[in-house]
């Protein structure tokens, strides 16, 4: 994954087996395990009262000393020992986030549930935050991509890889991304989703048929793929809700991951949660890669 090379990958960890899977799952995008850094984030009490109002002055620092015996142990007993470790306090969806800036990193790689064993992204929680706020991709894995694994056996995709395209200017570089993961670039799947009465307005029609709608947007796709030399890439047209169709194809493929980028037609420099985006992490099984576009600026 040459685009996530140029810098270290941050893996949150709440020290549970989901933690240890993202870090095995860091490591393959990686050239060593100096590139990636794994970070653990406590609740300061001093974030919610100062000690002294409990009676406890040195609660907050006894409460540092074990915290980090336990990561440390659990390091050693993951055998990550070689892995760059951080140990932050305070809202871990932000401290995450800030810890990614200051190393430049290139990409985020969490887990949709650690301890609590949700098989749904935690949005509104550490997850939402950290796709909100991050300055650059985030990996969101699922429960199958989070097991404890050999480490020779590679993560990669093998099947299928969805790749879900408003033909604005992020189209290409989801595209671009996809290839990088794959030897075959038949298994990339584009899709593009329509509101059938939405392109007939915008047509200017509603005489159009939706047969003719969708071939003439499956013809623009094409082309749009093929003018870039993407000519091994299925192209499909699909219609219906935009988040729903989108979850709902990759996991009818039964797909290794779906890359899209954070914003796009719209250019909003942020990620459209509530949108699109949030629906497919809601709703598919598949891993979701959301690709921060280089100028884009976290909200």
């Amino acid at each position: 994954m040459n685009r996530f090379a140029a810098g270290p990958i941050v893996v949150p960890t709440d020290l549970s087996d989901a933690s240890a899977g993202a870090i095995q799952v860091a490591q393959q995008l990686t050239a060593g395990d100096g590139d990636v850094v794994t970070v653990h984030v406590g609740l300061d009490q001093e974030l919610i009262a100062p000690a002294h109002i409990w009676g406890v002055e040195e609660f907050v620092q006894e409460n540092h000393a074990e915290r980090a015996a336990d990561v440390a142990a659990w390091i050693r007993q993951h055998g990550f020992e070689n892995v760059r470790q951080e140990l932050r306090w305070g809202d871990p969806g932000l401290e995450i986030c800030e810890l990614a800036s200051e190393l430049s990193s290139p990409l985020i790689v969490i887990p949709s549930h650690g301890r609590s064993g949700l098989e749904r992204i935690l949005l509104g929680s550490v997850a939402e935050r950290v796709i909100r706020h991050a300055p650059c991709s985030v990996l969101v894995l699922r429960r199958t991509e989070v097991r404890e694994r050999d480490a020779s056996e590679s993560w990669l995709p093998r099947q299928r890889i969805v790749v879900p395209v408003d033909l604005s200017e992020s189209t290409g570089m989801a595209v671009e991304t996809a290839q990088t993961l794959t030897n075959d670039p038949s298994k990339i799947d584009v899709i593009n989703v329509l509101f059938s009465v939405n392109d007939a307005l915008i047509a200017g029609s509603m005489a159009l048929s939706e047969e003719d709608i969708t071939e003439a947007r499956r013809r623009r796709l094409r082309e749009f793929l093929d003018e870039r030399g993407w000519t091994d890439v299925q192209a499909h047209v699909l219609t219906g809700h935009p988040g729903l169709t989108i979850s709902d194809y990759a996991d009818q493929v039964q797909a290794d991951l779906i890359v899209m980028p954070s914003h796009g037609f719209h250019g909003l420099n942020r990620l459209l949660l509530g949108s699109t985006t949030e629906r497919v992490l809601r709703h598919t099984r598949a891993p979701v890669l959301v690709l921060r576009r280089p100028d884009a600026e976290p909200h």
